[in-house]
C-alpha cells in the first residue's frame, strides 16, 4: 500500500488534480496519501530502523540539504512545513523501491504521467480545453504552448518538463526490444508539445539527453563515433529548430537579459550572505534590492493650451524570477546550500557510473536514471526546478538503486525471519511422551505411509482451523537469490568532499560565463 501511495503521489505532482477543483483539494491528498503511507509501514513485518533511512551516500547528502534549508531560512517553521511533503516522501521512495520491478513501475508510471501532460497540452489546441490554456496559449504567450496548471503555465516550464520523458520512453519501450511501429506514436506526442513551445533551452537540453541515451553504457568506438557526428552535425541541426537562431544575437534578446540580470543578482546574493535570503524569497528580493529598468511613461497633459501625451522615463524596480535552479540555490541557501546541491547530482551520477550491473533490467534503471539526472543537471541553469518532487524522486530512485547494488534488498538463503508470525501447533499434534526410558529396536524399522497429496494435508488442515502455506515456487526463489549488480562505493569520504568542491567551483565559473556572455 505504501508503493501505491508513492505512486499516486508521483502522479499528483504531474497530473496536479487539487487544481482542478477547490473540492478535491479540500480533500487534502497530500496528507491522505501520506496517512496511507505510514500506515503501511506500521503493517510491515520487519520495524523500520535508522540505517534503513540512511544507508547510502544520497540520504545522507539528501538529509543535509532538508536540515540546512530549514536552518538558513528566516522563518524555520514555515520552511520545515513547506518542505515536509518533500522530506516525507523521499524516504517513502526510497523504503518502498526495494525490487527492480518495483523501479522499474516507477519509471514508467513517471513516463506515463509526463505523457498525460503532454496529452492535455496538445488538446488544449484542437478544442478539448477543460484548464483554459488556450487563451493563455494564444494571448499572453504569443502562440507558444502550455498548460495551465501552477507548473506548467509557462512554455519553458512545460517543454523542460517534458523532455526527460524521451530517454525513459526510450529504454521503456524500445531497447532491447521488438521494434512496433505504433509506439512511435506515444514518442512523437511529447516531442510535439516541445517543438510547440518554442523553448530554445529545452531544445538545447533535449539535445544533451538524446545524445547521453544514445552513448551512454556503449562501447568506447560508438560513443567516440557519436561525438564526432554530433560536433561535425549537431550545431546545425540544433539550429535549425525555431527561435534558435535567436541565440546568435542575445545581447539585444530582452528575455535573455532579463536572464542575465537574474543571474547577476542571484550570484552577488550567494557571494555577500552566509544564509542566503531563504527559501522562495527570490523575486521579493530583487523586486526590493535589484537593478533598475528605464520605463516608459505616458500621460496626458496640455503643452501651449493642447492636449499633448507626455511620455517620460524613470527608473524602477521590478520582479523577476531565476531562471535557474542554480541561481534560485544559491541565492535562497548561500554557498553551503549550493555545495550541498551540487553534492546531491555528483552522488547521484557516481552512483550510475561506477554501477556493475549483471542483467538487462538493471541496465535499462541505470541508463534511464542517469539520462533523468544528467537532463535535470542540464535543465537547472535554465530553469528553477527547485523545491519539486522531481528532484528529490530522482534522488530517492537512485538511492534506491545503490541499495539494490550492495544487496540490501535480497534475504539470505536459509535465514529465518524473526519478525514472522509463529503459527499455534495443529489440534492433531500428538501430546509429548512422558519422561522415561525407551530402547530403540534391532535393527531398522520399516513402515509403511500411503502417499497423501497436498489438496489432503490442506483440507485436514482447514479442519481445525491452521493454514498452510505453500513453498514458494522455483521461480520464487531463484528471484529471491537472483545475483544483482555491484557498486565499489558506500561512504562519502575526502573524494567525494573533493570532487564537490571542484564541482562547485567549476559550476560557480560556467555561472560567471554565462553572465559575460549571454
Amino acid at each position: 500500500m505504501d508503493f501505491v501511495a508513492l505512486l499516486l503521489f508521483l502522479a499528483m505532482q504531474y497530473l496536479r488534480p487539487q487544481e482542478w477543483s477547490s473540492a478535491f483539494n479540500a480533500l487534502r491528498p497530500v496528507q491522505v496519501l501520506a496517512l496511507l503511507s505510514i500506515w503501511a509501514m506500521f503493517q510491515r513485518k520487519k520495524p523500520i530502523r535508522a540505517k534503513d533511512l540512511w544507508s547510502s551516500p544520497q540520504d545522507y547528502v539528501v538529509t543535509a540539504y532538508f536540515v540546512w534549508t530549514v536552518y538558513a531560512s528566516p522563518t524555520h517553521k514555515d520552511t520545515w512545513w513547506a518542505i515536509f511533503p518533500l522530506v516525507f516522501f523521499y524516504f517513502i521512495a526510497v523504503l518502498t523501491l526495494n525490487s527492480l520491478p518495483r523501479m522499474k513501475t516507477f519509471l514508467s508510471v513517471w513516463a506515463a504521467s509526463i505523457v498525460a501532460v503532454a496529452v492535455l497540452a496538445l488538446a488544449s489546441t484542437v478544442g478539448f480545453d477543460p484548464f483554459g490554456s488556450a487563451d493563455l496559449t494564444n494571448g499572453p504567450m504569443k502562440g507558444r504552448l502550455v498548460l495551465n496548471l501552477s507548473i506548467f503555465n509557462n512554455p519553458n516550464s512545460l517543454a523542460h518538463g517534458l523532455v526527460p520523458v524521451i530517454p525513459m520512453l526510450f529504454y521503456l519501450l524500445f531497447w532491447k526490444r521488438v521494434f512496433a511501429k505504433p509506439l512511435l506514436a506515444i514518442v512523437i506526442i511529447p516531442i510535439t508539445a516541445i517543438l510547440m513551445t518554442l523553448s530554445k533551452g529545452a531544445f538545447v537540453s533535449g539535445a544533451v539527453v538524446i545524445f547521453a541515451t544514445l552513448t551512454f553504457g556503449r562501447p568506447k568506438t560508438v560513443q567516440i563515433t557519436m561525438a564526432v557526428l554530433a560536433a561535425m552535425f549537431g550545431g546545425t541541426m540544433l539550429y535549425a529548430l525555431p527561435r534558435m537562431n535567436e541565440l546568435r544575437d542575445t545581447k539585444n534578446d530582452e528575455a535573455i537579459q532579463g536572464r542575465v540580470a537574474a543571474f547577476t543578482f542571484g550570484l552577488k546574493q550567494m557571494e555577500t550572505l552566509t544564509y542566503g535570503h531563504g527559501l522562495g524569497n527570490f523575486s521579493p528580493n530583487f523586486l526590493k534590492y535589484g537593478p533598475l529598468k528605464r520605463e516608459k511613461r505616458a500621460r496626458m497633459g496640455q503643452v501651449n493650451g493642447r492636449a499633448t501625451i507626455i511620455v517620460t522615463y524613470v527608473w524602477v524596480h521590478y520582479s523577476k524570477a531565476p531562471h535557474s535552479g542554480y541561481v534560485q540555490n544559491g541565492s535562497d541557501l548561500g554557498y553551503t546550500g549550493f555545495f550541498i546541491f551540487i553534492g546531491i547530482l555528483y552522488t547521484c551520477l557516481r552512483t550510475l557510473v561506477m554501477a556493475k550491473t549483471v542483467n538487462d533490467e538493471e541496465e535499462l534503471i541505470r541508463r534511464t536514471l542517469f539520462a533523468v539526472v544528467l537532463w535535470y543537471a542540464v535543465s537547472s541553469w535554465m530553469v528553477d526546478f527547485c523545491y519539486r518532487s522531481t528532484f528529490f524522486f530522482l534522488a530517492a530512485a537512485t538511492s534506491a538503486f545503490h541499495r539494490h547494488l550492495r544487496g540490501q534488498f535480497v534475504a539470505t538463503p536459509g535465514e529465518p525471519d524473526e519478525d514472522a508470525p509463529e503459527l499455534p501447533a495443529p489440534a492433531w499434534h500428538p501430546e509429548p511422551l512422558p519422561a522415561g526410558n525407551f530402547s530403540a529396536p534391532d535393527g531398522p524399522v520399516t513402515i509403511d505411509v500411503a502417499p497423501v497429496s497436498v489438496e489432503t494435508v490442506k483440507e485436514a488442515a482447514s479442519a481445525v482451523g491452521v493454514q498452510v502455506e505453500a513453498a514458494p515456487s522455483t521461480d520464487e526463489a531463484a528471484t529471491a537469490t537472483a545475483p544483482h549488480g555491484s557498486i565499489n562505493w558506500q561512504r562519502l569520504g575526502l573524494i567525494d568532499l573533493g570532487m564537490t568542491y571542484l564541482l562547485t567551483t567549476l559550476a560557480i565559473r560556467f555561472w560567471r560565463y554565462l553572465i559575460l556572455n549571454m
